[in-house]
Formats: C-alpha cells, sequence, structure tokens
C-alpha cells in the first residue's frame, strides 16, 4: 500500500534537473505547478479508483446474496 507519492516527486525532481544540466538554470515555478499537478492528478485518479471497486464490490453483493465475502 506505499503512496506513489514519492515516485511522482521523485520523476518531477529528475526531469527539473535533466533541464537544469541541459539548460542552465532551474526553474523553480514550472517545476513547483509540474509537481502540483501530479499530486493533484494521482488524487483524483486514486478517488476514481476507488469509487469504481467500491461500486463492483456493492455490485458483487448485491447479485450473490449468500455469499458472505463478495
Amino acid at each position: 500500500m506505499e503512496s506513489l507519492f514519492n515516485d511522482a516527486s521523485g520523476i518531477i525532481l529528475v526531469a527539473a534537473m535533466a533541464l537544469w544540466v541541459k539548460n542552465g538554470q532551474f526553474n523553480y515555478q514550472q517545476t513547483f505547478f509540474d509537481f502540483l499537478r501530479s499530486a493533484g492528478g494521482g488524487i483524483i485518479i486514486g478517488i476514481l479508483a476507488a469509487l469504481v471497486m467500491i461500486s463492483f464490490r456493492q455490485f458483487l453483493g448485491r447479485i450473490n446474496h449468500d455469499a458472505y465475502n463478495a
């Protein structure tokens, strides 16, 4: 159950470092907004995935009334 937050922040920082080495400057604003977009997208996708799983589990419980652990 590890959060992908560490992976997303690592990817953003590696991309920012590669641009820094290539261009010779570091864009703090762009890196910060990329990080926020990545974190926000992860939260939204996580919520949507959880809702789909909850709905599917409830559906299984409704169609199979005999199963205690659907």
